[in-house]
C-alpha cells in the first residue's frame, strides 16, 4: 500500500538478550500513534560479528563485548511507521541533530522494557535508516515505503562488487575516484585497486567487511573476497592529505550518479582536475595514458581541450588557485610527491604548506581546544543568559578555520548553532563558509567552519570602495546567491550589509544562518530585537540599494 505522504520508516530490533515482552512493546508504539510490522530473524553464529560491524559501523569499535551483552542468534527486527514525524533539535552522540522527537522517545520507553540497557536498537533518522533497512531487508527505503508485502528478515549478502557499491550507495557518502569503466571487470583491469574517496576508510572498511591488505598503518590499502574473487580497494580518507582536505569535502558534495545509476563518481570538474592532480603530483612520470584521458575528457565535457601537458598544469594551477585548495602531502608513504610537477605548480610556498592535521569532522574536540588555546579572538559578547566567542587560528593549517562557540542557560543557543550547522551545509559552499561539524563539549555549543579571507560589504560602504565595476560583481553574485538560497527552500531571514562579505578574489560569502529558516516553515518567528523584514527578497534589494547609492 502506499503510505501515508508524511510517514517515514524506521527500523527496530529486539535483541535476543532483552527479553522484550513484545505485546507490551507493540502497545507502547500503537500508543505513540505508530505501526510496526515485525518479524522473527535468526543470524549464524559466524555472520553475527559481520553483522554488527555493518550496523553500527560509525558508532562503536567494540564489536565483541556489544555482541556479548546484546545476543544474536536469535532477534526480532521490525519496520515502525511514523505518520506524522515531529522534528525538534536533540542532543545526540553526534552531536546537535534535527531528529524525530516520536522516535527518540519511542526508543527510552522500549528500552526501558530491555533487561539490558541497548538491548533495542532503533534508526533515528532518515539517512540511518536506510543503511539499516538495506543492510537487514536487501530492499532500498523507498521500495519498502511504498510496498504492501510481509516483511522477511534478509540480511545483505555480497554476490559481486555492484552489491558492495548498493550498500555503499544506502549508507555513506563516497566516490569512485577514476577508471569507471574498469568497475565491472577488476581480473583483467590495468589497475589493480578501485580507487575510493570517502569521508572515514575505517568505518567504511567495517560496512562493508574489507580487511588491510597491508601492514602500513599509513597506508589505506583493504582487501574484499566475493565468490573467490579478491578485490583490492583503495579507501583515501578526507583527512589524510591525498587531496586538501577541503577540496575533498567538496568533492563528496558535489558527487553525481553515474551513467548507469549503481555508483557515485565526481562532478566533471572535480574528476579532470582529480586527474591531472593525481597524474602531475602523485607519478614520478608523466605517463601517456593519463595525457590521453585529460585530452578526451575535457575536449568531451569543455569548450577548452586541454592536450598538453604545459596547459594542464597551468588549468591546474589557476583551479587551485581560484578555490583557495593547497597541494598536500599525503599520510600514506607510499605516495611520493613528483619534486619537478610540484615546483611547476607556481603556488605561493604559504598555498604550499601541508595541511597535516585530521580534519575537525573527524577529530573536532582536539582541533578546536587548538584553536582556542592559540587562536585569535575575533568575537566575543556576554549577555543574561548566554556567552559567545568566535576565535580564528593563527598558524596553518588552523589559520584557514574558525570555532563558535556559545555557552548558554537554556536551549534557544543550541538551536541557533544547529540551524546554522544545518543551513550550511544544506545551501553548500559556493555562496557560503564551508562547516564542519558541531558538538557540545564541557557545556560549551561548538561550531567548527571555514574562515573567510575577506571583509563585510558594510566595510567596503564605510569606506567607500565600491566602484561601478566591482558593483556589477558584486551585484550578479548576489542575485545568484538569492536564487541559490530560493532552490535550497532557505529563507536566511537576516541578510544584511554585515552578514555578506567579499573575500580578496571578488568572491560573495553570506553568513551567520543562526536564524534561517524552511521557506515552508510558517510558524517560524524572529526575535523582537532583528530589525530586517525577514523577507530575503526585500533584504537583497535594499542591499543592492545601498551598494549602488554608494558608488564612488
Amino acid at each position: 500500500m502506499n503510505k501515508h505522504i508524511t510517514s517515514e520508516l524506521y527500523l527496530v530490533i529486539f535483541w535476543e538478550n532483552s527479553n522484550v515482552d513484545l505485546d507490551t512493546a507493540k502497545k507502547i508504539i500503537s500508543e505513540s500513534h505508530m505501526e510496526l510490522t515485525l518479524t522473527s530473524g535468526v543470524i549464524n553464529k559466524k555472520d553475527q560479528l559481520i553483522f554488527l560491524k555493518q550496523l553500527y559501523y560509525e558508532s562503536i569499535t567494540n564489536f565483541e563485548k556489544k555482541l556479548q551483552r546484546v545476543g544474536c542468534n536469535n532477534i526480532y527486527v521490525g519496520i515502525i511507521e511514523d505518520k506524522q514525524p515531529k522534528y525538534e533539535i536533540c542532543h545526540t552522540t553526534r552531536g546537535f541533530q534535527k531528529i524525530n522527537a516520536n522516535v527518540l522517545n519511542l526508543k527510552k520507553k522500549l528500552r526501558s522494557l530491555s533487561k539490558v540497557s541497548d538491548g533495542v536498537h532503533i534508526s533515528d533518522s532518515k539517512r540511518e535508516s536506510k543503511h539499516n533497512l538495506y543492510l537487514c531487508f536487501s530492499k532500498k527505503y523507498e521500495e519498502l515505503l511504498n510496498e504492501n508485502k510481509p516483511i522477511i528478515f534478509n540480511p545483505k549478502k555480497f554476490n559481486s562488487f555492484k552489491d558492495i557499491l548498493s550498500l555503499m550507495n544506502e549508507s555513506i557518502d563516497y566516490v569512485v575516484q577514476r577508471n569507471f569503466h574498469e568497475i565491472d571487470d577488476r581480473k583483467s583491469a590495468v589497475h589493480g585497486d578501485i580507487d575510493f574517496l570517502v569521508k572515514h576508510s575505517e568505518s567504511t572498511a567495517r560496512l562493508i567487511n574489507a580487511k588491510p591488505a597491508t601492514n602500513d598503518s599509513t597506508r589505506k590499502l583493504y582487501e574484499i573476497e566475493i565468490n573467490q574473487t579478491k578485490y583490492l580497494l583503495d579507501l583515501r580518507d578526507v583527512s589524510e592529505n591525498y587531496y586538501d582536505p577541503i577540496w575533498a569535502l567538496n568533492i563528496l558534495q558535489n558527487k553525481s550518479l553515474s551513467s548507469k545509476k549503481d555508483y557515485f563518481i565526481p562532478s566533471i570538474e572535480d574528476h579532470i582536475y582529480m586527474l591531472a592532480y593525481h597524474a602531475l603530483l602523485h607519478k614520478f612520470e608523466l605517463k601517456n595514458d593519463y595525457l590521453k584521458q585529460l585530452q578526451d575528457l575535457t575536449k568531451k565535457n569543455t569548450d577548452r581541450p586541454l592536450n598538453t601537458w604545459e596547459e594542464i598544469i597551468f588549468s591546474l594551477q589557476r583551479f587551485l588557485q581560484k578555490r583557495g585548495y593547497r597541494i598536500t602531502i599525503p599520510e600514506d608513504k607510499t605516495v611520493k610527491i613528483n619534486p619537478f610537477a610540484y615546483r611547476s605548480l607556481d603556488i605561493t610556498s604559504n598555498e604550499k604548506i601541508s595541511r597535516n592535521t585530521i580534519l575537525p569532522e573527524h577529530h573536532a574536540r582536539n582541533f578546536s581546544k587548538t584553536i582556542a588555546k592559540d587562536g585569535l579572538v575575533i568575537h566575543e559578547k556576554e549577555g543574561s543568559i548566554h556567552r559567545s566567542l568566535i576565535i580564528a587560528g593563527k598558524k596553518p593549517p588552523y589559520d584557514q578555520l574558525v570555532i563558535k562557540l556559545v555557552q548558554a542557560k537554556d536551549n534557544y543557543f543550541s538551536s541557533y548553532l544547529y540551524n546554522e550547522h544545518y543551513y550550511l551545509s544544506l545551501l553548500g559552499n559556493k555562496y557560503a563558509p564551508t562547516v564542519y561539524c558541531n558538538f557540545i563539549s564541557q557545556g560549551w555549543y561548538t561550531l567548527v567552519m571555514e574562515r573567510i579571507d575577506g571583509r563585510p560589504l558594510s566595510y567596503l560602504l564605510e569606506k567607500k570602495l565600491v566602484d561601478s565595476r566591482l558593483f556589477q560583481i558584486i551585484k550578479i553574485q548576489l542575485n545568484d546567491a538569492l536564487s541559490a538560497l530560493k532552490e535550497k527552500y532557505i529563507n536566511h531571514r537576516d541578510l544584511r550589509l554585515e552578514n555578506i562579505f567579499l573575500t580578496r578574489d571578488k568572491k560573495i560569502k553570506i553568513i551567520d544562518f543562526g536564524l534561517a529558516a524552511s521557506i515552508h516553515d510558517k510558524e517560524a518567528q524572529l526575535p523582537k530585537n532583528i530589525k530586517n523584514s525577514g523577507n530575503d527578497e526585500k533584504d537583497m534589494e535594499k542591499i543592492i540599494n545601498l551598494l549602488e547609492q554608494s558608488i564612488i
